[in-house]
């Protein structure tokens, strides 16, 4: 109960398996990784956290492409056309965008399912988010960062601290142990 208390990613902790099914899938096959099916992703950013220089936040997309696309081997691009994107970045309030308000589910993301089809990325207009560590708030680039592996096609982590552990935490932003 108090896990669930805490600030957390809005995607579910696990992929749903019924336990028979997924252990004949396991068996007698190779468990099909969901992924891109290309090299080069492209990103639109359609609307940004208000109060909060847009500036910085380009500064933590570009950061967190890098730093997910030099273990992935995979290039990410900024495009000015949103029907051009593999993933759209945005912000959303309330239960029509899947958000609770301050605390809670921070941001969530889609995560491939092989076809390439365009994913959605947003964050929750109910935090108070920020881009300098020495501020308070939530970082916005810790939150960027795993909600940007879940579009990469992982799972949360079991490990508490793992950047795709499905809690907030405030000193992990790297993805290197993911």
């Amino acid at each position: 109960v108090r896990a669930m208390e805490q600030s957390r990613c809005g995607c579910p902790d696990m992929r749903v398996r019924s336990s028979q099914s997924y252990l004949k899938v396991k068996e007698g096959t190779k468990v099909v990784q969901r992924k891109w099916q290309k090299s080069g992703i492209r990103y639109f950013v359609e609307s940004y956290i208000p109060n909060v220089d847009t500036g910085a936040q380009d500064h933590v997309f570009e950061l967190g492409f890098w730093k997910w696309c030099r273990y992935g081997h995979l290039d990410a691009t900024r495009t000015d056309k949103a029907a051009e994107a593999d993933i759209i970045i945005g912000v959303g309030e309330g239960p029509r965008s899947n958000f609770d308000g301050p605390g809670g589910v921070l941001a969530w993301a889609y995560v491939p399912d092989g076809s390439d089809r365009q994913l959605a990325l947003k964050f929750d207009l109910g935090e108070a988010w920020i881009t300098d560590p020495s501020g308070r708030g939530v970082m916005m680039e810790n939150v960027f960062n795993h909600e940007l592996g879940h579009t990469f096609g992982l799972d949360h982590s079991l490990t508490k601290q793992s950047l795709m552990a499905p809690f907030y935490n405030a000193s992990t932003m790297d993805p290197q142990d993911d």
